[in-house]
């Protein structure tokens, strides 16, 4: 075979797709043409380089997505971590100490006859105070007509974030617990500040006998 028609041949030779008669013809030229050899080793090694750099590429491609989860991951944990340091500093997460909190009550009779008893918290600490709690209103079986109270707050201490307007004491924190006119705390009324060492639990119509407002 002339050199052109074997050249025309190789690629598919290097694919091994041509003929067995086919092959015996390239093979026999080859042995005796510098030429379509020189040709052919081209073709070889061509064929061999993205074998090669397949081999390298996977390896990368999977440090590649390591990283970007790795990345993912770090940068979810800093979420979490500013978060939460967020709520501990800004929001409040455990509830200060009875040792840190100073509590006093006072109590008046309102224009429409309600009876109101105030309760103020203050620290001397450098902090806000915030407060959450519930307020539950219930009768029971025995007593339909009666409604108790029973108001549970947990008090913290956090600091202020830019902006915040919590007053000119932010310091201080003032709940009320009021009834309406012409009904009387009972003993099941209770106001409970629950603090991070221990529960206190005041008494409403204790404290409304000794303001004198009932």
């Amino acid at each position: 075979m002339k050199c052109k028609i074997i050249q025309d041949l190789l690629p598919l030779y290097c694919d091994k797709l041509t003929s067995q008669e086919s092959n015996e013809e390239i093979e026999n030229h080859l042995q005796g043409c510098d030429e379509c050899t020189e040709i052919y080793e081209s073709m070889k090694q061509k064929e061999d380089i993205p074998k090669a750099e397949d081999k390298d590429i996977k390896p990368l491609k999977k440090v590649k997505k390591k990283s970007i989860i790795r990345i993912i991951a770090g940068f979810a944990a800093g979420l979490v971590l500013l978060g939460t340091l967020f709520a501990f500093l800004f929001v409040g997460v455990i509830p200060a100490s009875s040792k840190d909190i100073s509590v006093s009550y006072s109590g008046e009779i309102l224009e429409d006859g309600s009876v109101s008893i105030n309760f103020n918290l203050v620290t001397d600490k450098e902090r806000c105070i915030g407060t959450r709690g519930e307020d539950r209103i219930y009768s029971t079986l025995e007593n339909p007509d009666v409604f108790i109270q029973e108001v549970s707050v947990k008090p913290y201490l956090v600091f202020a974030l830019p902006f915040d307007n919590r007053g000119k004491n932010p310091n201080e924190a003032s709940l009320g617990v009021v009834v309406a006119p012409d009904t009387e705390f009972t003993e099941a009324d209770v106001f409970e500040i629950e603090f991070r060492d221990k529960t206190v639990t005041y008494n409403l119509k204790d404290i409304a006998e000794e303001l004198g407002l009932q």
